[in-house]
């Protein structure tokens, strides 16, 4: 952890140079003492290192391995930021052999230098800090990027990023270690609530307050009602107007180890490869054209219809059943390892067993003629975050589910069968 040490050493000697560790705002209106009223600050870190009972709960959680006087103790803390300002105010030099950040992606603590950060400069994290996401994965960085209007960055320049601003935005800084005797667990908290009253979480805005997260959401329905103003729902934004709906953007899901279609592709861009989940093959080769226009997929893995176990796809023999559906309205392509069980599923759907080439072929085919027919979650990535999907998703997709003989099926039609 050179690097890491290396750099807090310089952190720590800049912070010397420019200004008192613990120097607080002028208060000439004999107020209360600036380094205790916390209104008087914009940016306000409450982390001392210690584990705090909902250190668990933070989406920006960071954990890190400090050595001093031969001992290694384990620091917790909200957010990057915090951990670098407050190890330089309490270790001077620390010495970090390790730091794990949370995968903003997939909510796992992650080698911080091996993450891909992005650096939110429109929104804060909690107590007002910059809102740095990590992500193990660099494609999920860039989409998130895409999202965010900012770019991907490393560990090394996301380090110098976190200086700079501490550098700038010093005076605007109160840190709990600054008067350590005068807090105690009850009066930190009241002081904290007091100065972020009406402020909480949320996944796209980060730390902010309750009314602009609405007058956010009121921002995007005006913005609908002037794109459509007879008043009704936004077209592109209302999933009932269309027959196909894909909300796979090659993140791992929660629930995709359950999708009976599903597929695993790796895919190399930027001399990284990425790791990518989609709920089918259609999906897959959908989304992928639309995210690297010609995807450069070193490997793709489908799963066996019968075994349920993955498979390299260009081992694989398909079944494409023209008279049914997978998930979201999308051709229903089945995948098998043993060609004999292909040729059976094939003779039961009356269809014919294809190889991987053929199978890809046929899937542009479908997306060349279905383009208008088609919805996907990410031409409007900016508007959608879960919540929001899913209430759109379950409203254009209510009362249909998965059948293992019809595929995506509405439960009323399963009765004429």
């Amino acid at each position: 952890m050179r690097n890491i040490t290396a750099t807090l050493k310089a952190l720590a000697l800049v912070a010397l140079v420019v200004s008192p560790a613990y120097a607080a705002p002028d208060n000439p209106d004999g107020r209360v003492q600036g380094n205790v009223d916390l209104t008087v600050y914009d940016i306000v870190i409450g982390d001392m290192g210690d584990m705090y009972e909902t250190w668990g709960d933070s989406p920006t959680r960071i954990r890190a391995d400090v050595v001093y006087n031969n001992q290694t103790n384990e620091r917790y803390f909200d957010s990057l930021p915090a951990a670098l300002y407050v190890l330089g105010q309490q270790y001077g030099e620390p010495n970090i052999t390790r730091m794990d950040v949370l995968d903003y992606a997939g909510l796992k603590l992650i080698d911080s230098r091996k993450a891909y950060y992005v650096w939110d400069h429109e929104h804060q994290s909690r107590g007002g800090l910059p809102l740095v996401l990590a992500f193990s994965d660099y494609q999920t960085a860039v989409n998130e990027s895409l999202y965010r209007n900012s770019e991907v960055i490393d560990y090394n320049d996301v380090v110098k990023a976190v200086y700079s601003w501490e550098a700038q935005d010093r005076d605007r800084i109160y840190w709990r270690g600054r008067d350590r005797d005068h807090w105690d667990s009850g009066t930190w908290n009241t002081a904290w609530n007091n100065r972020w009253q009406g402020w909480g979480w949320d996944h796209d805005y980060g730390w902010s307050k309750a009314e602009l997260r609405q007058a956010k959401e009121n921002q995007l329905r005006n913005q609908a009602r002037q794109a459509n103003p007879d008043g009704s729902v936004l077209v592109s934004y209302d999933l009932s107007v269309y027959d196909i709906v894909i909300g796979d953007m090659g993140d791992k899901y929660e629930t995709w180890g359950d999708s009976p279609t599903r597929i695993r592709a790796d895919v190399v861009y930027n001399n990284q490869t990425s790791e990518r989940y989609f709920d089918s093959l259609p999906a897959a080769l959908y989304v992928l054209r639309q995210q690297y226009d010609e995807p450069n997929i070193t490997r793709m893995d489908v799963l066996d219809y019968a075994s349920l176990k993955l498979i390299d796809s260009r081992q694989a023999y398909y079944v494409w059943d023209k008279e049914q559906q997978s998930r979201g309205g999308l051709p229903l392509v089945l995948a098998f390892s043993d060609y004999q069980t292909a040729v059976d599923e094939s003779l039961n759907r009356n269809s014919e067993v294809i190889d991987y080439d053929n199978v890809v072929k046929a899937v542009y085919s479908w997306e060349d003629q279905d383009r208008d027919r088609i919805y996907w979650r990410g031409h409007d990535h900016d508007h959608w975050d879960s919540v929001t999907w899913n209430s759109a998703w379950n409203n254009r997709w209510q009362g249909w589910d998965w059948n293992q003989d019809y595929g995506w099926i509405k439960s009323d039609s399963q009765a004429g069968f």
